[in-house]
């Protein structure tokens, strides 16, 4: 079973995010502020994550290439 009893905007935290796609968001099981979103569109940053509950993100695409990003998970072992 899910509760969600907070719903964050993460366009209006993540840097020149208007008109990306979001694709997917995760919340770490056991820790509800590690937050990961996916975009889905070509030339922007496309995997993000939050440690503080969407206050701030970094984008950790690393050296993935210029591509739209469909889903992301964690590890359910860690």
């Amino acid at each position: 079973q899910m509760v969600v009893s907070t719903v964050t905007d993460v366009t209006n935290t993540i840097s020149s995010a208007d008109g990306w796609y979001v694709t997917s968001i995760d919340v770490q099981v056991g820790n509800s502020n590690h937050l990961l979103v996916t975009f889905g569109n070509y030339g922007v940053g496309s995997v993000w994550e939050s440690t503080n509950g969407g206050a701030n993100w970094t984008n950790v695409e690393g050296n993935f290439p210029d591509m739209p990003v469909r889903w992301g998970i964690f590890s359910p072992d860690h």
